[in-house]
């Protein structure tokens, strides 16, 4: 759940003030870039 909202937090930056193209392929990329760096912060030894 965490990832998704993430996610869509990342896709509204790159769409609203960079001007990036809205495409389901850019909401994928934010989503999956989203899980990755969530499951990095989760196993990190910090």
């Amino acid at each position: 759940m965490a990832a998704g909202i993430i996610g869509a937090l990342l896709y509204l930056i790159a769409v609203l003030p960079l001007g990036v193209a809205p495409s389901f392929e850019l909401a994928a990329l934010c989503w999956i870039s989203a899980a990755v760096a969530l499951l990095l912060a989760e196993s990190s030894p910090i």
